[in-house]
């Protein structure tokens, strides 16, 4: 099993809790005593963010790969790096059976070359607490 966790502490859930022989592998949006981060917030009309930076960050390179197929041949391990070297706000954290990152992800992911569409890159990335608070603070004060 593989479990991609967003969440501000996300390594909270499994720092000291989930085995390293249990057969699931786990990587995380933050460390045990860290934020993550909102993404794509500038193209949403809903006063919303229509991401976070350590999902698109996986799921937008899972798309690349699969227009290729190269997906085949990209292990856990490599996505991981990959994953911890772009998101640089909060550290992606792996947690659990680290055998399992040897595995190529088309075994978990599948591999049937869906198409992908993707927003253009941004720099932008607030912190999830303050996007929470930017989106209701203004409706307490119209109620």
């Amino acid at each position: 099993m593989v479990i991609y966790l967003e969440a501000c502490e996300g390594g909270s859930m499994f720092d000291n809790i989930i085995g390293d022989r249990d057969g699931i592998f786990v990587t995380t949006a933050a460390a045990t005593n860290e934020n993550s981060f909102a993404y794509y917030c500038e193209y949403s009309t809903y006063d919303a963010c229509l991401g976070d930076f350590y999902s698109i960050t996986w799921m937008e390179q899972m798309d690349l790969l699969r227009e290729s197929w190269s997906d085949r041949y990209v292990t856990l391990f490599k996505q991981y790096r990959h994953v911890r070297t772009n998101v640089n706000k909060s550290r992606v954290m792996m947690y659990g059976d680290f055998r399992l990152g040897f595995d190529r992800l088309s075994h978990f992911l599948g591999d049937d070359g869906s198409t992908k569409r993707t927003l253009p890159a941004s720099n932008e990335a607030p912190e999830l607490k303050m996007v929470t608070l930017n989106f209701f603070f203004p409706q307490l004060l119209i109620n």
